[in-house]
């Protein structure tokens, strides 16, 4: 009787270093892969340099108005935002202006008003002047007729003669002033007469210049270029800053 045995090898040492030294080997060959695969795709694309920069739109900010700096709330490298107060003037010379521009409104509105209380006097004296016309007339209507009798003495009716054309005068006086006060107020409102317009419209000015003492960054981004210093004296059209907006920069 023959008897075989099976006899099984257990893995030693050397295999099981194979077995690591393949699990190594295939992990650096997809590593190896996938960043053949990205500089293929991505980085043999991009374009390198020693002399680049990165550039972008700058937006000037300027003075509007004269005026003396009290504040400034930016400086360079720093982020702002769309409408943050960056530069502030004092504001002395803008309220003297305001004040100015509004007593001037008013006494334009005053003004106003009083010529069309002398346009209603004036139209009153025509009413007066043409009564004392009307009995001038009378009175010489009842002395002409005498005169021929010798009732009433000749200076009489040269005297109410002369009576007549004085109010004549008087009417046609009284008449031309009230024309002329109501082509300054006739047609139009307190409101819409071309003085107190132009007072409004003069206020109006001053109260925006008052306003820009108040310098706002137009657009969000980065101060650059910093000038403007705190006491100094500008003008209008001074540039005192730039804003570097973020959404338009690039690279040369």
């Amino acid at each position: 009787m023959n008897t075989t045995n099976d006899t099984t090898t257990p893995a030693g040492p050397n295999g099981k270093r194979r077995r690591i030294l393949t699990i190594v080997a295939t992990v650096f060959a997809v590593l190896g892969l996938l960043w053949f695969v990205l500089w293929y795709v991505v980085l043999s694309e991009r374009e390198k340099t020693d002399d680049a920069y990165v550039n972008g739109n700058q937006v000037t900010v300027t003075a509007q108005i004269a005026g003396t700096v009290i504040g400034v709330y930016a400086n360079n490298t720093d982020l702002v935002s769309a409408g943050q107060v960056l530069v502030r003037l004092d504001p002395t010379d803008a309220e003297t202006a305001l004040n100015r521009a509004s007593s001037a409104l008013a006494q334009a509105v005053r003004q106003v008003r009083q010529q069309q209380a002398m346009a209603g006097q004036y139209d009153a004296q025509i009413a007066r002047s043409r009564l004392e016309l009307a009995r001038a007339e009378e009175d010489l209507a009842r002395r002409s007729p005498l005169l021929a009798d010798q009732a009433v003495a000749p200076e009489e009716v040269r005297h109410a003669e002369e009576a007549v054309a004085m109010a004549r005068t008087n009417l046609s006086q009284a008449q031309r002033q009230a024309g002329a006060a109501h082509a300054l107020v006739d047609g139009v409102s307190v409101q819409d007469n071309p003085a107190v317009q132009a007072a409004k419209a003069a206020y109006r000015d001053v109260y925006v210049n008052a306003s820009r003492n108040a310098i706002v960054a137009p657009v969000a981004g980065f101060v650059a270029l910093r000038g403007v210093q705190l006491g100094q004296r500008i003008q209008a059209g001074t540039a005192l800053l730039n804003v570097v907006p973020l959404r338009n920069l690039w690279v040369d």
